[in-house]
């Protein structure tokens, strides 16, 4: 059965928005979708979910861009294991940058239950716990008592459906399914994701960037952040992108792109090159 998975990540998302501020959102959309990390309480201020082409995908962040992705080899109502042995996962996206994934190790792993899938209002309850390891310092973090209720989802997959990234990695192409583009705080986040969930690229530029050549580095407005399917999280120290095309009453924008991004915390590295992405974001 062929799996999908939806980033940016969120991202993984969505990793690198570590200076959000909290937004006013109503109660019934916090508690849609909550969980305990590391015994601490966290609840989705935003979340998108999927059944497309065998598979369910959900994504909840938090208002300070902690966000959890869950990829479910199946488009059933049922029980799933999270493992690094099974084609269903569930990734921990950090603020800092850090991630964390049940099939990052044996040592980690998890269960989700979807108890109801009802196809006629297309919302979809379950609950979930998960173990999932940091892989460049076999670190832990343990998610309890995740629940999500009436859960809207969509029958595509999550992101416009002729949204198209491609780049080469390492100078191997990779052409993810998942890519899609939102504006949040005045900043346009774009984010690209693998179909099984464990590689994750995204970018945070400003949300009226003009079309020119810019400098990508995460100590700028223009970053990227790309995690590798080990887990290992890369920032970009250097690199263009060159944006084409930008209209912004249509929520369009064209780039290229060629950077060099180092792990988060290690000696890891990344090259990404002949890189362009065509999207319609929301």
């Amino acid at each position: 059965m062929k799996k999908l998975l939806t980033l940016v990540l969120t991202l993984a998302l969505l990793s690198i928005q570590s200076c959000k501020k909290d937004e006013e959102m109503p109660a019934a959309v916090k508690d849609k979708f909550t969980a305990r990390i590391d015994a601490l309480s966290w609840s989705a201020n935003s979340y998108q979910a999927s059944i497309y082409n065998g598979s369910i995908v959900v994504i909840g962040e938090s208002s300070d861009g902690t966000t959890i992705t869950i990829s479910i080899d199946g488009d059933t109502a049922g029980l799933y294991g999270m493992s690094s042995s099974t084609g269903s996962t569930a990734i921990l996206s950090l603020p800092s940058g850090k991630g964390f994934s049940t099939a990052a190790s044996p040592d980690a792993g998890g269960q989700i239950l979807i108890e109801s899938i009802n196809a006629g209002t297309r919302e979809m309850t379950g609950t979930f716990n998960f173990t999932a390891v940091r892989a460049s310092d076999d670190s832990t973090i343990s998610v309890t008592e995740g629940r999500f209720v009436n859960l809207k989802y969509s029958n595509l997959p999550i992101g416009v459906e002729n949204n198209r990234l491609s780049v080469d990695v390492n100078g191997s192409n990779w052409s993810p399914v998942n890519v899609s583009g939102f504006v949040a705080f005045k900043t346009l986040f774009i984010n690209a994701i693998d179909a099984d969930g464990t590689r994750t690229l995204s970018f945070e530029l400003p949300f009226d960037i003009a079309p020119g050549t810019y400098t990508l580095n995460y100590f700028t407005p223009y970053k990227a952040l790309y995690i590798s399917p080990d887990g290992r999280t890369h920032y970009a120290v250097k690199g263009d992108l060159e944006v084409t095309s930008h209209n912004l009453v249509n929520q369009e924008i064209k780039a290229n792109f060629n950077t060099y991004l180092k792990e988060y915390e290690g000696t890891g590295e990344v090259h990404l090159t002949d890189g362009y992405f065509e999207i319609n974001y929301e």
